[in-house]
């Protein structure tokens, strides 16, 4: 009688876990594309560090390989690179991304993406490493960055900006500039695009791929940088 009984709980117990597993929900998703604006607050990692303000900008970080631009100051004296910022507010603050990007920081697309990918349109020109900087007070050099990002046990997924000038495609698997396995299925239009990096982690190797769907439950984080790109 006991052996039927510890046989009926078990069976319980199987069945229930199986229903439970049924009615987790699915990880959701939305499209995403053209970007005229990032609204940032409620960012959520504290650091002990006094920020002033928060920068839009481009190719201040690169790797060793990539596209570069060889003078990006203006006759006044102004570094292009850094194209929009504002006070920093954790309460609420609106990135701007220009219409209209500054010219020299427009490269052809070959330079912007590593060797073994397939682009559609080689005569297209973009603008890549773009990220959303913070800076110290009474500075105006990028001390970190802030992320719309989202973590599981074995996923990261975050959001990247990239400026197209014309429509273009990028598709294919290759390494990128830092070995890692990476696969683009991505369509930029004209203008700035908002796509998604997502990165598996599986035991000691890394796989990215770009997709246009952003998981539901991203939020803003401080990423301080500590040399290289991150």
């Amino acid at each position: 009688m006991k052996r039927i009984i510890v046989t009926l709980t078990l069976l319980s117990f199987l069945f229930q876990s199986c229903d439970k597993k049924n009615n987790d929900p699915e990880e959701t998703f939305t499209t995403v594309g053209i970007i005229k604006e990032m609204n940032i607050k409620n960012i959520i990692n504290e650091i002990n560090i006094d920020i002033d303000n928060v920068v839009l900008a481009a190719r201040v970080h690169v790797p060793a390989e990539g596209a570069t631009t060889p003078n990006t100051t203006n006759e006044d004296g102004i570094d292009l690179r850094y194209m929009f910022r504002i006070p920093f507010d954790n309460n609420g603050m609106t990135i701007q991304f220009p219409e209209n990007p500054p010219e020299v920081l427009l490269v052809n697309i070959e330079k912007d993406f590593p060797e073994g990918f397939t682009i559609s349109n080689l005569t297209a020109r973009t603008i890549s490493f773009v990220e959303i900087g913070f800076c110290y007070a009474g500075s105006d050099r990028i001390a970190g960055k802030l992320d719309f990002r989202k973590d599981t046990d074995d996923i990261h997924y975050e959001v990247v900006y990239l400026y197209s000038d014309r429509l273009v495609s990028i598709t294919g698997t290759a390494p990128d500039w830092w070995g890692q396995t990476t696969t683009y299925n991505i369509n930029l239009e004209k203008g700035w695009n908002m796509i998604i990096q997502k990165t598996e982690y599986i035991d000691t190797k890394q796989y990215k791929t770009y997709p246009h769907q952003q998981p539901y439950g991203m939020a803003w984080y401080y990423n301080m940088w500590i040399g290289g790109r991150g």
